[in-house]
């Protein structure tokens, strides 16, 4: 929960709900429960759709072109990527560049209907209102220029988020999202098969010779610490930086700071969604 009231926002609460079974989705009992945790009062809610579920891609388009065509553009892109009719996505679209007279770059990000209708409909259950879709990559990467000094943004940089039963790495290059995958986890997972899973996953993406090198590694998820540890140990030439955005931020007297800076690196998410919610200036408003 995000008190937007104060600049900069304040983490005015928070909660984490325990699973049972990691690979079902949480009840609505279970979302209300932690949304009850977090805050006494809600504002708009938002969620992040698995990066797999999602499509983004960049397009370039004259920048001559009158809105209509450019909407008419990017739905017959969002069609021809997914290979379905329009009336079963959901599809967003925004400009990138505007210092071209030629050519404009849009981002254009589209998943199928029934991926966002399933945790919506769960949410209506709990008596709270969806009003922000986002991607996991892009939540984490709020979370990331929150933390990182414009230098540590520039170029290309890695943002790993392993959690219990997933290891998701995506890249963006001067701040767009250029790449995104997962990778499971072992059940029993350690330090030693958590690393082996990370080196694959960079592995693979540098396997593409289009594919600019990393210059920057950041790290989140309930994982983290162990990765880190397990990298700074190997002087590996990209080290893991944590995600720590709390210096900015800051947080409300009810927050433990202890309890918070423990939890953090699996609030990144939830936290990047708070900032896209609560932005006056975002995109979606």
């Amino acid at each position: 929960a995000l008190d937007a009231r104060r600049n900069p926002p304040c983490i005015a609460g928070y909660a984490i709900e325990p699973r049972d079974d990691p690979s079902t989705p949480p009840s609505a009992e279970a979302i209300r429960h932690a949304v009850d945790q977090a805050s006494d009062s809600i504002g708009d809610v938002a969620i992040a759709m698995p990066t797999t579920a999602t499509l983004t891609r960049l397009i370039s388009l004259p920048s001559t072109l009158h809105p209509n065509a450019i909407a008419a553009r990017i739905q017959l892109a969002a069609q021809q990527a997914l290979r379905q009719p329009l009336n079963t996505l959901y599809y967003d679209f925004r400009a990138l560049n505007h210092d071209s007279t030629e050519a404009t770059r849009y981002q254009l990000t589209a998943c199928r209907r029934s991926e966002v209708e399933a945790p919506t409909s769960r949410l209506k259950t709990a008596r709270l209102r969806c009003r922000v879709v986002d991607t996991q990559a892009h939540a984490l990467a709020r979370s990331v220029q929150l933390t990182a000094t414009q230098q540590n943004l520039e170029g290309t940089i890695g943002i790993v988020d392993s959690g219990q039963t997933q290891l998701h790495l995506s890249v963006l290059h001067n701040q767009t999202l250029i790449y995104s995958q997962d990778a499971g986890l072992p059940e029993q997972a350690s330090t030693t098969p958590l690393d082996s899973v990370l080196e694959r996953a960079l592995a693979l993406y540098q396997s593409h010779p289009e594919h600019p090198e990393i210059d920057h590694l950041w790290i989140s998820g309930g994982n983290a610490n162990a990765l880190i540890t397990a990298r700074s140990e190997s002087f590996d030439p990209h080290p893991l930086t944590a995600i720590d955005p709390l210096s900015i931020l800051g947080t409300h007297e009810r927050v433990d700071p202890a309890s918070i800076q423990h939890d953090l690196p699996r609030l990144l998410i939830a936290l990047g969604l708070a900032l896209h919610a609560s932005d006056a200036h975002a995109h979606w408003r």
